[in-house]
């Protein structure tokens, strides 16, 4: 007879009565200790309780590695910072306004670590007009920077800027 008055329930009614009776497990405390679940990790049935330490476990297990890549972000991000403040304070040290653009490329070469940079400026003043970063840019060129909304990156398709360098046969993008 209990048989009959039960098919009529479901899991989802169990799980709501469950939800909507916040109390019942703490008028019915032995239960939960005597709850086995299967094991994720093999066949064998564990307490209610050692499953979720399971779970909590590989909980922890996400957020750690979560923390580890932050705290690893974060140290890029300091060193970025401090190579930033370095070559700043470079171009801000500089007192020769003619020296500032050999300054900016040899600083950005060396706090970043790229191997190859190279600087042209095209309607200089007078006095710098003769100075090697004022020489050797085509209106093609001009043309091509003006037109750039962003940094180009991609392969070299036989840019004039890529002979600015001091190896230029090296750049395999421009």
């Amino acid at each position: 007879m209990i048989t009959n008055a039960l098919q009529g329930i479901t899991e989802g009614d169990i799980a709501e009565y469950l939800v909507n009776t916040p109390g019942f497990f703490e008028r019915h405390a032995e239960m939960l200790a005597s709850i086995q679940l299967a094991s994720p990790h093999g066949h064998r049935a564990v307490s209610l309780q050692e499953r979720q330490m399971e779970m909590l476990r590989e909980r922890i297990k996400g957020l750690e590695k979560k923390i580890v890549e932050m705290i690893r972000n974060g140290q890029d991000n300091v060193a970025i910072a401090e190579r930033l403040h370095r070559w700043t304070r470079a171009l801000m040290i500089t007192a020769n306004p003619a020296e500032l653009p050999e300054v900016l490329v040899r600083e950005l070469k060396q706090q970043f670590l790229i191997p190859q940079a190279g600087i042209r400026v095209w309607g200089v003043a007078e006095p710098f007009q003769a100075l090697p970063f004022a020489q050797g840019a085509s209106e093609d060129a001009k043309s091509l920077a003006t037109s750039l909304s962003i940094p180009y990156c991609g392969a070299n398709a036989g840019f004039e800027a890529v002979r600015w360098l001091d190896e230029p046969t090296t750049v395999a993008s421009g």
